[in-house]
This record gives structure tokens, sequence and C-alpha cells, in this order.
């Protein structure tokens, strides 16, 4: 029935494979059961034996793995690389069970040991989910615990559900412990960079503090999906399998776990850019492009008199633009917003009150003027204020 129904996703090739293994397993059964039973009877099926429960739990894995191997092979041979645009996609996710079943036992298995990250974040939810349906597929019951048997003499150097490196083998509970952290930085990684992306839209799409941030779950939701194949390439190695199709399912399972009444914004709790969030006066930030950070809240731009100070060349480091804006927040200046580019680029843009001296520090080229009158009519402050840099 396999060879009738081959096709492209499933090639002859595999179907073969496990018809040799399939005929060889019952081989095996035959010569040592059933022959067994015509020797002495019901007496081999004694669950009290040692060697019968060994002969049982051997046929187990042996049956996992003739499993495993076909579907590991089908994908190694139908899965093509995936590419950031428009190219007609193969799915990774057809070999992984996505099921209402399934998805239930690992949100009952393991979703009260999951932090309180993942119950305020459903995005990043869902793409550790996803990962585990991903390993649970590769590694099935029956491998782990084949894996977890040869694991002290080195056969094996991941185990558990989410195939975790230990000095020790795992169990699937502590694997799933173990990967919070991993997925967590992963998760961080996507948050980074889609925040500095064209695709993020707005300024409301994603923002950030020194401890919190929050996004839109739409915009970061349809970015994921399209990504979700090159963020998964940094749990398995490879970002060439298209996996987005275990994200869409695994989205849709939670999506549903909520009544379908999702929130316009997440907010949860993470650090994503300790440093420029220190560097903005607003409590709140974003990324205006990939280079220029600024405060969601305008209301240091009431101020009357904006000042600019500008430093360029190999000498620009994240140290002495940190000094320069501890220095203007001494001084009573708000920070709107900064451009930074290592070893290239620093411009700190903030506003401040009409009383306030101009800011000048050695090695930074420096410009205010009143807000009302614009640039190319302003005077210079006549206070000046100089100090000195590291």
């Amino acid at each position: 029935m396999k060879f009738i129904t081959a096709n492209k996703r499933r090639s002859l090739c595999v179907t073969f494979m496990e018809a040799i293994l399939s005929s060889a397993l019952a081989i095996i059964a035959d010569r040592f059961i059933v022959e067994g039973y015509t020797q002495v009877g019901l007496v081999i099926f004694d669950q009290s034996s040692l060697a019968f429960q060994m002969e049982i739990a051997l046929f187990y894995v042996a049956i996992e793995i003739i499993v495993s191997i076909g579907i590991r092979r089908e994908h190694k041979t139908s899965t093509q690389p995936s590419f950031c645009g428009n190219r007609r996609p193969t799915y990774y996710g057809g070999n992984v069970d996505v099921g209402e079943k399934k998805l239930f036992s690992y949100e009952k298995d393991y979703g009260p040991l999951l932090p309180s990250r993942y119950k305020n974040d459903l995005l990043l939810r869902c793409v550790f989910f996803s990962i585990m349906a991903i390993e649970d597929s590769n590694r099935p019951s029956g491998i782990r615990v084949l894996e977890r048997m040869v694991f002290k003499f080195g056969a094996a150097k991941t185990t558990g559900i989410m195939q975790q490196k230990a000095e020790r083998a795992l169990s699937d509970e502590e694997s799933v412990v173990l990967a919070f952290d991993y997925v967590e930085g992963m998760w961080d990684d996507f948050l980074r960079k889609f925040a500095k992306s064209r695709k993020k839209g707005g300024a409301c799409s994603i923002s950030f503090a020194s401890d919190w941030y929050s996004y839109d779950y739409d915009s970061v939701g349809n970015a994921l999906i399209g990504s979700f194949s090159a963020l998964y390439g940094d749990y398995c190695g490879t970002r060439l399998h298209d996996a987005s199709w275990v994200l869409r399912n695994v989205k849709a399972f939670e999506e549903r776990n909520c009544y379908c009444l999702m929130p316009s914004k997440v907010v949860a709790q993470g650090s994503l850019f300790p440093m420029e969030s220190r560097w903005i006066t607003s409590d709140l930030a974003f990324w205006e492009d990939g280079q220029r950070v600024r405060g969601v809240h305008e209301e240091s731009r009431s101020f009357p008199v904006y000042a600019c100070l500008t430093k360029s060349g190999s000498s620009v480091a994240s140290d002495s633009a940190e000094f320069a804006i501890a220095m203007l927040k001494d001084a009573g200046w708000c920070i709107d917003g900064v451009t930074y580019v290592e070893s290239a680029l620093c411009k700190i843009e903030c506003y401040g009150g009409p009383d306030l001296i101009k800011p000048r520090i050695e090695g930074w080229t420096s410009v205010s003027y009143p807000i009302a009158s614009g640039p190319e009519a302003c005077k210079p402050l006549s206070n000046t204020l100089c100090m000195s840099a590291r």
C-alpha cells in the first residue's frame, strides 16, 4: 500500500527502507518468539522473566527506530532550503505531529513547568512548543530511552525531549527545564533584530524599558511565522529547514486556548537593550531605524531648547557615549534620541530649558538653538559648559 501511495513527499527509497527493516523485524520475532512458543508454550510470555522483558523492550526500540529513520530520511530527501523571498516553501512540519492530542499532552505535561515569562509572552510559548514538537518527532520516546541507556558510553550527546546537552543523561522534564534559558536567549535575539528591522513598522510595533518590553502581537506574530525556519536554526544548527508550518499550527492551537481573543499588545519581563534603555530619559524607548534609538514619550520635546552633540571616527565607543550622556543628564538635559554606530558615529539629541548652559564636551561637536527660532535663525547660546571627555 505504501508503494502504491508513494509520492514526492514520501519517496520510494524511504518506503523501501522501511519495508526492509520491517521484514527483518518480523523474521527476528518469528525466530525468538514464535519458535519459542512452539517449543515451551505460554511460558515464553512469562512477564517475570528478565529476558522476556528485555526482548519486548528491544522490539519496541526497534520499531521506534524504523519509524524515526523513515521520518528523518523522508525529511532529508524532501525538504529544500528556504529563502527570504517568494519561493514556494516545502513543509518540514508535514512530518511533525502537531495534532490537538499531541499539543494538549505537551501543555499538560510541561506547561506547569514554564516560567512566568512564557505565560506572559504567548509567542515565546509558541516558539518553545514548536521546537518541542520537532525534537519529539526527530527523537520519539523509544529513541530517547535508548539514548539514555547508551549515554554513558558516549554514543549520545543530547538527551531528553528537548535534546539538551549535560554531563549526565536527562529525563524529558529535566531537558525542558534546561532549555528555558536557551530558548529565551533565542527569542531575545529575534526581538532585537525585529526591533531594528524594516518589518517592524512604526514605533508601536515594539518598545522596551530596562527590564520589560512590549510589542504588537499581530506584527511580531506575522514576522515570526516568516522567520521561524531561520530562528529554529539557532537550536538545531542549520537554517535550511522550512519549519514555519509547525509554528503556524502551534500558534493556532495556543490562540484557540485563548478563545481566539488575542491581545493587541504583549507585555513581558526581559531586558532586550539594557545599555540603550539607560541612554534615553523617557521610561520607554524604541528603535526608529537600525541605528537610532528614541524615547516613546514626547515630554522632553516640549522644552524650548534643542541641543545635538556629535562624535565621529574610530574613537566612537559605547563607554564614551555613556559618559557624554551621563554628563548631559547631570546638567539637566533630557536625552531624546541617540544614533550610535561603533567606531563610526555617535549623535546625541537632547532638550532642555532656556536657563541651561550650552553643552560642550571635549572631542564632541555641539550645536544648540531655541526650537521656536529654528536652526537657521539661531544665535549660539552665550554660556557654555566645558566637560572633559574620557
